[in-house]
């Protein structure tokens, strides 16, 4: 297993949002199942908890659109998106980012089968605002939206329910809700590791330099998260600055190699990054960030490649 200097303890997997929204959305469908059973929606309350779950849907929307865009994810790696499903399969991975392939398939087919329940609950619920034509369109949305909701039903217990709640890990089961998971949960999934490894939020030790003293490993550990920091807030030329004091140290700091080529190309200077990525795999081709290095070089196109730059 991977040593790591001062990781922590448990790694977080959802924010108080995000894991307010899962109480809140486990709450609505509760609500919603019961109130179905009853004629007329249980006094109207069924529509009145079915609005309420359509803005809990927009806003979990909004919520995932916001993280992609600030922490730039790579499409193939968002939750819900099945991506690359064969091109990754020839590879042997397993994971995709965070997730494996059917479990983004769980997450996409929820999304449909909430979309479906929440646009024809809404069309029933203003009809002439939808410009439902008439009686009979009308009884077969109301068909619709009963099948649509029957096959959430189904697919939340018969799927969702089980594989990632029921069968899952303990660690990975109780994060839904208290948005903290083991580290040791973490490490099955190598493409987490790697996120939080190009996040600074996980630091390996070199394998020479693991009988070195405390102080020493602190020292690099705070240079990684100055370097890590000013590269954040676009201050390039201080970043490289440190990773490169870091390599100073220690030369063969593959960590510092790696985060220095990525703030060389958010720099706008890939010939120095591909640089700094090809001493990387040749020094550490077994790092955890051996792909998303190999992934960002194939990016950059230099003049021995035929490219321009």
């Amino acid at each position: 297993m991977m040593k790591w200097i001062n990781p922590p303890e448990f790694i977080h997997r959802f924010t108080l949002q995000q894991a307010l929204q899962h109480a809140a959305a486990i709450l609505l469908s509760v609500l919603l199942m019961f109130s179905a059973l009853f004629p007329k929606g249980w006094g109207g309350a069924h529509g009145a908890i079915g609005l309420a779950a359509v803005f809990m849907f927009l806003l979990h929307l909004f919520s995932l659109l916001m993280i992609g865009v600030r922490h730039d994810v790579a499409i193939e790696h968002i939750a819900f998106l099945p991506l690359g499903e064969s091109r990754h399969a020839a590879a042997g991975r397993v994971f995709i980012g965070k997730y494996s392939l059917p479990e983004k398939w769980d997450y996409f087919l929820i999304l449909i089968w909430s979309f479906l329940v929440m646009s024809s609950g809404v069309a029933l619920h203003w009809p002439g605002r939808f410009a439902v034509p008439g009686p009979k369109a009308f009884s077969w949305l109301r068909i619709l939206h009963a099948a649509a909701g029957g096959g959430w039903v189904l697919h939340v217990f018969g799927c969702h329910a089980s594989s990632r709640f029921f069968n899952a890990p303990r660690g990975m089961r109780y994060s839904i809700f208290g948005g903290k998971i083991p580290l040791e949960s973490v490490e099955a999934r190598a493409g987490w590791v790697s996120a939080l490894v190009d996040a600074g939020v996980l630091v390996p030790v070199p394998a020479e330099q693991q009988g070195e003293s405390q102080r020493e490993t602190l020292q690099v550990r705070e240079l990684l998260d100055e370097g890590n920091r000013l590269t954040r807030e676009s201050r390039f030329e201080e970043a490289n600055a440190v990773f490169e004091e870091a390599l100073r140290l220690y030369p063969e700091y593959s960590q510092a190699r790696f985060n220095l080529g990525v703030s060389r190309m958010r720099q706008g200077k890939p010939e120095l990054a591909a640089g700094h990525f090809r001493i990387f795999l040749e020094t550490d081709p077994f790092n955890p960030m051996a792909d998303k290095a190999r992934e960002l070089l194939d990016g950059i196109k230099t003049p021995s490649d035929g490219g321009e730059l």
